[in-house]
This record gives C-alpha cells, structure tokens and sequence, in this order.
C-alpha cells in the first residue's frame, strides 16, 4: 500500500503519464518576445506651452518608441523632422534653427530653435515609417521690451532710457565722441538677433552697429557702407526677422534697399526700389505687411504710402498708394504695421500720428489721428509699437519721447512722456529693446 502510494506521489503508472489520454494536459513550450520594431514617434521632454518671439524656444525631445512603448535606444539612424509648421497669423513657414535631427539612442534633441513672429504655432513630427506627433503646439508671446534707444542727429548721440521713464531724465547710456563715427545719427534700430543696436550714420553714408550694452565713445562693431552699398543718406532702419532681411531708405538717393539682415561692409543690396516710376523722394522708410507679402514705403517728399511687393527690385511703379487730401499724408517719415490689429501707422511731420486700416488704398481718411497742443505731437519723424502693452512711442524733435495707447485719438495728452535736456535738444528716431 506504501509503495502504491509512493508512486502515485511519483506520477509512475498513473494518467498523469505522457501518451496518456485520461485528462492531463502537456504544460504548454515558452514562447519567445516579439522582437521590438519602431512603430511611432513621442515627446520624451514636450515642447514649451509658451516661448517669447525671436527668442530660443526651450529644448525638447522626440523618442522612437517600439509596438511595446519602450525606448527603440539602439536607433542612431532615424531622420525626425518638425513638418507643416503653421502660424495662427502668418501661415506655413519654417523654425529658426535646424528643424531635421538624426536620433542618438532612439531620442532626437530639437535646440537653438526660434520663430519669428508673436503668434501660436502648430506643427507636426514626422520620420519615414513611423506614426508621426500631430498637432502639437507652442505659443509665441511678443517680446517684453524694458528699454527705448533713441537717436539725435543735432548732438550725434545714442541714448538708451528705461522705457516708463517720465520728466527730464538722464539716460541709463549713451554712445558718442569721435571713435563712433557719427556724423548725423538720424535713425536707429534695435537688431534682436544679434542684440545689436544699428545707427544710420547719415551724412557718413553707413549703417553702424553696436553691443547692446555698448556704452561711451568706441567704435562700431562692423558698418555696412561704401560704394557697392550706394547708400548716401540712410535714415531709418528696420528688420523683416520674417524673411531675415535689412530695410533702409535713403533720402538722398531716393530710394529703398534690402540687404540680409546681417550684411556689413561693401555689399551691394539684394534688392533695390528706386526710379521715376516708384514715385519715390526723400525716401526713408519700409515695412513689410507679412500677410500679403507686401512692402509699404514712406519718404518725406513723397506724400504718399506707396506699396509693392515685397521683392519687387528695379524701377517699377507702385501696385497701390494711400495719398490724398483726405489721408492728410504730407511728410512721412516712419511706418509701422500691426498685423494683429489690422492697422498701418505712419508718423507724419506735419500732421501727426495718423492710423489707417491695413487695407487702406487710394485717397482714404485716416481711422484715427493723435495731433494738437495737448499732444505734444509736432515735427515728430520716429515711432516704435510696442505690441506687448499696445503702446505707441513717438520721437519728436521739441517734445520728446510721447507714448500713447495705441487706440488713442484726437487732441490727447500722451500717458507719459520724457525729455533729456542735459544730453541733447532734439531727437529724431527711437526703438524698442529687451
């Protein structure tokens, strides 16, 4: 009975045996993992929610991820892309920066990007074969100026001011003396790329460009001048970050060029307005309207807001203008276009700040118009818009620096206003800095 039992306990001579068809069943073989294959793509760090314009956008990842999610990290192959980035405002376009990165361990790193304009960007990840990231997205906030650099070619001075300054101040800096060059800083601009302040150096036929931080009597860091340029007088500079491109009219010459926001030397223009059949004289000023791909001049013999397109180039007419009577467009001296808004600002020396809708052809009158004794407006030839706190900033040669609400209208008191009677008596252009 022992030993019946022993073997029972043993499997020996019972159903449990092999061959045996009494109910037992064969533990089924172990099968194998499925060998990992690349199926998708996902963020491993996420883009920002939020990133500032022209600024870098905060580093992110892309992982290759296999039919399990997991990591593919033996992938040092794979080409990740950020495809069919569109802007909110402006439509299709293209990041600042590399937008194609090879993986390295299965993770693709995207760094150094940027984009150009204040507006929500949404775009796609893609790579060859593999589920792509859809619909992703960051917002792209205005910059958040601190800082105005004006220009005074009377005292041939640079002065940079905080931008609530109030009252009779003293600037936070100045450029000037004899190793600057100047000679007639009549415009100045703010590069954000290259954090750069550029100076039209007028009756010096150049366009300097300084250190954001620059401060007392040094020279430029590089100009842009000589024959090949064929500037003589540039007066007011202005950057499209949207087509990397320099503008500057030239009073003398009268015309527009364009250069590559970053050209200095002797360096012919890329392109060039200018002939009788552009209307043009005493030119000054250019401005691109991004959403139709426009360029909106402004001379202060012209009486007119003359529009081409953007890389029209030779002696060609104008496919539109506002002028009239009714615009009351007499000297213009400095566009500025508000693309969110749908307005087109021009800085008139004898009739003030006068808006228009960005649309606006032929012999309209302006929606609104900041000009009288309260205002302060008078023989004023630079503007800057400031979009983050929707002000508008006025450089006049008697009154000032003048900022006004951009929807102001009529014969108003500026909301602030500054004046630095130690430095200089006049001043003729101003920009925003970070």
């Amino acid at each position: 009975m022992k030993q019946a039992l022993l073997l029972v306990l043993l499997g020996v001579g019972t159903s449990m045996g092999c061959g045996d068809d009494g109910g037992g069943a064969t533990p089924d073989a172990p099968t194998p993992d499925a060998q990992p294959v690349a199926t998708s793509l996902a963020f491993g760090t996420a883009p920002p929610a939020s990133a500032v314009e022209r600024a870098k956008i905060s580093t992110f990842t892309v992982e290759i991820r296999d039919q399990n999610g997991a990591v593919m990290t033996g992938d040092n192959a794979t080409s990740i892309t950020l495809a069919g980035a569109t802007g909110s405002l402006f439509g299709t376009r293209m990041f600042g920066g590399t937008i194609t990165r090879t993986a390295v361990d299965g993770v693709a790193t995207f760094d150094g990007l940027s984009w150009p304009l204040a507006e929500t960007v949404s775009f796609d990840v893609t790579a060859a074969g593999l589920t792509p990231i859809s619909d992703a997205s960051i917002t792209i906030a205005p910059v958040a100026y601190t800082k105005l650099v004006t220009a005074s070619q009377g005292a041939n001075v640079i002065a940079v001011f905080d931008l609530m300054a109030t009252g009779d101040v003293t600037p936070l800096r100045t450029i000037s003396g004899a190793a600057t060059t100047f000679v007639c800083s009549w415009g100045v601009g703010f590069d954000e790329v290259a954090s750069e302040i550029v100076v039209a150096n007028y009756c010096a036929h150049k366009l300097d460009r300084f250190p954001a931080a620059a401060t007392g009597d040094l020279a430029p860091t590089v100009s842009l001048g000589g024959d090949t340029t064929t500037m003589v007088g540039p007066s007011r500079p202005w950057i499209d970050y949207l087509h990397d491109e320099l503008y500057v009219g030239d009073e003398d010459t009268n015309s527009v060029m364009a250069f590559p926001r970053a050209a200095t030397g002797n360096v012919a223009p890329t392109r060039k307005l200018a002939g009788s059949n552009t209307t043009f004289g005493g030119m000054d000023t250019a401005t691109v309207n991004y959403l139709t791909d426009e360029l909106y001049t402004a001379g202060y013999t012209t009486e007119a807001i003359n529009v081409f397109d953007r890389n029209a180039t030779g002696d060609v007419a104008p496919k539109r203008s506002i002028a009239g009577s009714n615009t009351l467009i007499s000297s213009p001296f400095e566009l500025i276009i508000d693309h969110v808004h749908g307005e087109l600002f021009v800085i008139d020396e004898d009739n003030g700040l006068l808006t228009f809708a960005l649309d606006a052809t032929g012999d309209v009158a302006p929606i609104r118009r900041i000009h009288g004794a309260a205002s302060g407006i008078t023989s004023c030839e630079g503007m800057a818009y400031n979009a983050a706190t929707d002000e508008l900033i006025v450089a006049c040669e008697n009154t000032g620096i003048l900022t006004f609400d951009r929807t102001a209208n009529g014969d108003v008191a500026p909301k602030r206003s500054f004046s630095a009677s130690a430095m200089f008596s006049d001043v003729d252009d101003v920009a925003l800095m970070p």
